[in-house]
């Protein structure tokens, strides 16, 4: 059968070529003509909160936390049979302590690194303690298996929060090596008439230098000003800055420089101009530390020992050119021969 194409389309023109569309639409009626309804139409809040689909912000929200090796041990039971108990703790690497647990069932020994950081202050006096009442809190305290892994957290949290530093504590050890070294070389004796926690042995003179350490020199100073006068550069309270600050390490500086400026070939008039400048600092030092400094001057002369000499070892000056270890001696000859006391000093 054949068909006449032409004379379809003029037949259904009209059918094919509607015309324009009017732009006033009536609204079609979903539900009227069988559309589909909203996947959340009817819903409660609360159905459709279920139904979101939250994406994590950063990739940290992917992490996954990493558990403790104690969890799911009992650590406050007293029971002999439960639990676990501590036995031994060393402290690794800074702020990172390694425990040593017990499991009390098994008797495995099971090893803790733990981190803690804190914003306890430098150079501060004050409880030093944690939570109600103490001065300062915990910013970081986690527990790891390996000591990578706390490692790992702590260089973390400083790439986090710049401007904390890390210890070295074989340096730390070392700076005590030294300093028990140079205070034994000046006649020193660290463990002779030492102080408390609120009363410190502070060494007035440059114990690193050329001084001998004399019982004049020795000042009994309250922990807090013992302190900001030990601080390294740098290492101060920002927040309370005072004179106080590092005045050991100018004093050691000042010192040094006076003996470059002897060795100089300098012309002695220019030396002798130095030198008062450099012996200046070292007076103002003691005036800074309110007397708990005092100086040996470029002529070797001393400055600043009346001003807290009833603080000193040697209060009425009765061994002046005597080292600690000296009249340490001295004393127990005297004390013995007398039979005054039973126990040594």
């Amino acid at each position: 059968m054949e068909y006449d194409i032409e004379s379809i389309l003029e037949k259904y023109e009209d059918d094919y070529n509607p015309g324009p569309r009017p732009m006033a639409q009536e609204p079609r009626n979903m539900y009227a003509e069988g559309g589909r309804q909203g996947f959340d139409e009817g819903l409660s809040a609360k159905q459709k909160k279920a139904l979101t689909i939250t994406y994590p912000k950063s990739n940290k929200d992917l992490e996954i936390k990493k558990t403790s090796p104690l969890d799911g041990y009992d650590r406050a039971t007293r029971k002999l049979d439960q639990g676990v108990t501590k036995i031994s703790s060393e402290r690794v690497s800074s702020k990172i302590i390694k425990h040593i647990y017990k499991d009390k069932a098994t008797g495995k020994e099971i090893e803790v690194f733990k981190v803690k950081i804190t914003d306890q202050p430098s150079n501060k006096g004050g409880n030093m303690k944690a939570g109600k009442g103490g001065d300062y809190k915990t910013l970081l305290s986690e527990e790891f298996s390996t000591l990578e892994e706390a490692v790992e957290s702590r260089d973390n949290y400083y790439k986090e929060n710049p401007g904390k530093r890390v210890i070295d504590p074989t340096k730390k050890s070392e700076a005590k090596k030294k300093r028990r070294e140079n205070e034994k070389l000046a006649g020193g004796d660290e463990k002779f008439k030492t102080g408390n926690n609120e009363i410190q042995k502070g060494h007035s003179t440059n114990i690193e230098g050329k001084n001998k350490i004399k019982p004049k020199n020795i000042i009994y100073t309250p922990t807090d000003i013992n302190s900001k006068m030990g601080g390294k550069a740098g290492s101060v309270d920002a927040q309370n800055p005072s004179s106080l600050d590092s005045l050991d390490l100018k004093q050691r500086n000042t010192e040094a420089e006076i003996e470059k400026i002897k060795k100089s070939k300098l012309p002695p008039a220019e030396k002798k101009r130095l030198l008062a400048i450099e012996d200046n600092k070292l007076m103002r030092y003691v005036a800074q530390s309110d007397g708990y400094k005092t100086a040996v001057l470029s002529d070797g002369g001393e400055y600043g020992t009346n001003f807290r000499s009833l603080q000193s070892q040697d209060m009425f000056n009765e061994f002046p050119n005597m080292t600690e270890k000296t009249s340490k001696r001295i004393c127990r000859r005297i004390l013995y021969s007398k039979r005054r006391f039973k126990t040594k000093i």
